[in-house]
């Protein structure tokens, strides 16, 4: 007598439509993609002027996050094999671009005249402000 699972994978899957399978697929998608993040911040932490990943993990807690990691790869690998997902795809120029547009924004709401809803700004601070903030932006628009 075989296993309830052992038939599994032959079976003709019927019940998921396009939006089922979409709805999955976009929540897999965004699993795996937080899993690579946290891997890739173990396995060397990112560190720049602005921003930087603290690894307080110990050694023994970082095997195991890596061990669970894994394992939930593994399962979401499977889980997409049997209802035959197709993997979202992000393109980098996509990633740029929408990127670029949502720093162009905060930019924009850090210019001095913006500023003033948290306070005023310093007359000092002005020019240096729009300076680094226009050279941001002028940046920005070489992507």
């Amino acid at each position: 007598m075989k296993g309830k699972n052992e038939n599994i994978g032959c079976q003709e899957i019927r019940g998921l439509n396009e939006n089922h399978e979409r709805t999955i697929s976009a929540t897999l998608s965004l699993i795996e993609k937080d899993l690579i993040l946290i891997e890739m911040y173990i396995k060397s932490t990112p560190c720049g002027r602005m921003y930087k990943v603290i690894n307080k993990l110990t050694p023994a807690e970082e095997r195991q996050v890596l061990s669970i990691i894994k394992e939930l790869k593994d399962c979401i690998r499977e889980f997409a094999d049997f209802f035959n997902l197709q993997p979202l795809e992000e393109n980098i120029s996509g990633i740029i671009q929408g990127n670029s547009a949502i720093y162009w924004a905060n930019l924009c709401d850090m210019e001095p005249r913006k500023l003033k809803k948290y306070g005023q700004v310093g007359t000092d601070v002005t020019d240096a402000l729009s300076h680094f903030i226009e050279r941001l932006k002028k940046l920005l628009n070489a992507f």
